[in-house]
């Protein structure tokens, strides 16, 4: 028996049945890479509980994320840098390497920041 290239099939479902199979795949394919991205943001900056129906309703929670991702980039940059310091003064050694990283670092430090703030 020839296996040839094993090829992973996907099937792929749409109620437009004016489309060929050739603009089906088009369009998932153009399709599927907002969709990494939109998985990609809710994984990596925490954006989990985020459901937008309207258009108009994207632009805020892509800011927020936008915003948080290159806040995130700053700090790991920083702290490779050996500008990032605790509380005590010790130089941050590493933040981590991936946004995930980052984001896992940052949540402590919000929280203590936050205690701090309301005890002031």
């Amino acid at each position: 028996m020839w296996l040839g290239s094993l090829v992973a099939l996907r099937p792929l479902v749409t109620n437009r049945v004016d489309l060929t199979c050739e603009e089906v795949i088009r369009v998932h394919q153009e399709r599927w890479a907002v969709e990494v991205l939109i998985q990609d943001r809710k994984q990596n900056l925490g954006v989990t509980d985020c459901q937008v129906e309207r258009l108009e309703g994207t632009l805020r929670p892509w800011v927020l994320s936008l915003l948080s991702q290159g806040m995130l980039a700053l700090l790991r940059l920083r702290a490779d840098a050996g500008e990032v310091r605790t509380a005590s003064g010790r130089a941050v050694e590493s933040v981590g390497r991936s946004l995930g990283e980052v984001r896992e670092f940052v949540k402590p430090c919000a929280w203590v920041e936050l205690i701090a703030w309301t005890c002031e």
